[in-house]
């Protein structure tokens, strides 16, 4: 996960370069597949963030009040677990969530990317 993210904005970058310069459609596809991927992992991150702390939403609004004693001390023990949600981490850049995907995705200029493309199709749109 940490070479993922360390390596992530420098080729979707050297992408977006490389496509500006020389309209090289192997790096464009090539940034695109690392900000997918990029994508999916920051996905999971923040299902894992939003599921985790559903459990405990659940758990509370479950009928457990007519459980014996030491189920309602293990459904306590949950409870009290559920209130720190799990986060995927990588290493010393955070959590993978939407938030980090942004940052990353704004960093590597994916949106200069998106106003060539936009340009581009706009230009070729005009010649016809």
């Amino acid at each position: 996960m940490f070479t993922h993210m360390v390596m992530a904005g420098g080729i979707m970058g050297y992408g977006v370069y490389a496509f500006k310069k020389g309209r090289n459609y192997s790096s464009f596809f090539m940034a695109i597949g690392w900000c997918i991927a990029l994508l999916m992992d920051c996905y999971s991150g923040q299902r894992l963030q939003d599921e985790s702390l559903s459990i405990g939403t659940e758990l509370y609004n479950a009928d457990w009040s007519d459980c014996d004693i030491g189920m309602k001390k293990d459904i306590l023990f949950e409870l009290m677990r559920c209130r720190r949600q799990m986060v995927l981490k990588a290493s010393s850049f955070g959590i993978m969530d939407h938030p980090t995907f942004l940052s990353v995705k704004c960093t590597s200029s994916i949106q200069s990317l998106q106003k060539v493309c936009i340009t581009d199709l706009v230009d070729h749109v005009i010649k016809y």
